[in-house]
């Protein structure tokens, strides 16, 4: 309970609340909270005293406020730089966070001719397609879909819940020196929304890349789909 005669500001005891009960997770991430005046009657206070309450967590970065909608415990964001290449799970551990995969898909196919175009490869050629849902703190993030020619067939007898990267890396000396990106915010469908835990028709941003190793040569031809909510990009 809050402290009249306390020395520390009621607003400030009120907002240690509050910011305790989103660290327990008994809001948790985009959940709605209470109104002011909700605040305000169940501790006894006034209806500034709470407003001051929710600025400062406001401030801080815990809750976010929309127009005519409410007040939410913010969604925590990641970055993820594009300005360079950098694997999934070297990005994960750069920011503090698990990473983690699981395989979708990892096959022999006769990619379309976009793919078949930017892999190099002669029309009606095959290449491997490998497709993962990668995890960040044990939550689904995103889609991977790899494709790469037939000198990498090996990867289909590879436990790929471990880095990709390393595994072309230590077999193939497999090293990425450029790539070029393209992003754009596209709508998830039914099976994209299953995997990513999100509605139907969430936004979610796809980068369609190409990644070239140190010989010029392409190294292989991705497309990513991120949670749009909870990822934001650096160029």
């Amino acid at each position: 309970m809050l402290k009249n005669n306390n020395a520390v500001p009621l607003y400030h005891q009120l907002a240690d609340i509050i910011r305790e009960q989103i660290l327990m997770q008994e809001y948790k991430q985009g959940d709605r909270l209470p109104s002011e005046r909700q605040f305000a009657k169940e501790y006894n206070v006034s209806v500034i005293t709470s407003r001051k309450a929710l600025s400062k967590l406001e401030e801080e970065g815990l809750i976010e406020r929309i127009q005519g909608k409410g007040t939410f415990v913010a969604i925590k964001k990641y970055n993820r730089n594009l300005s360079k290449f950098v694997s999934f799970t070297e990005m994960c551990k750069s920011i503090g966070v698990k990473p983690g995969s699981k395989e979708i898909e990892k096959k022999i196919i006769v990619p379309d001719q976009n793919i078949v175009v930017k892999l190099e490869i002669p029309v009606d050629s095959q290449s491997v397609y490998i497709s993962r849902l990668r995890y960040v703190d044990n939550e689904p993030m995103v889609i991977e879909k790899n494709y790469f020619t037939l000198d990498y067939a090996y990867l289909l007898n590879q436990n790929l819940d471990k880095s990709l990267f390393e595994i072309l890396k230590n077999k193939s000396g497999f090293v990425i020196v450029d790539s070029h990106k393209t992003i754009e915010i596209v709508r998830s469908n039914i099976e994209e929304s299953n995997l990513l835990n999100i509605p139907v028709n969430s936004p979610i941003i796809l980068i369609e890349s190409i990644a070239y190793l140190k010989e010029g040569k392409v190294g292989y031809v991705g497309k990513q789909l991120i949670n749009g909510e909870r990822f934001k990009l650096t160029l």
